[in-house]
């Protein structure tokens, strides 16, 4: 069977993790540049919502906010308590 595509000679890995796809990346740009173009007529809309339906906008703002605000992550971290015992016979051994 005749293999699909460009085969790479050995030891070339290809395109590294996480690299983006050269059309992806013209599309994000693209969009970006759309949207760019549209803050002001965004911003009247939602000041039109925010007037006509306060919890229509709220829900609209917390929707999108998630776009714009980092995600909090969740930092988890353990403290090991030394028993009594030992705490003393460090003191015990200072005051020596």
């Amino acid at each position: 069977m005749k293999p699909r595509g460009k085969v790479f000679e050995a030891g070339n890995k290809g395109k590294p993790k996480g690299a983006v796809n050269k059309v992806t990346q013209k599309a994000r740009e693209l969009f970006v540049n759309i949207l760019e173009g549209e803050v002001d007529y965004l911003k009247a809309s939602l000041e039109k919502v925010r007037k006509k339906d306060p919890a229509r906008y709220l829900e609209i703002y917390a929707k999108y906010a998630q776009y714009f605000v980092p995600k909090q992550t969740e930092v988890k971290s353990t403290v090991e308590m030394i028993p009594t015992p030992i705490i003393q016979l460090a003191a015990d051994t200072e005051t020596k």
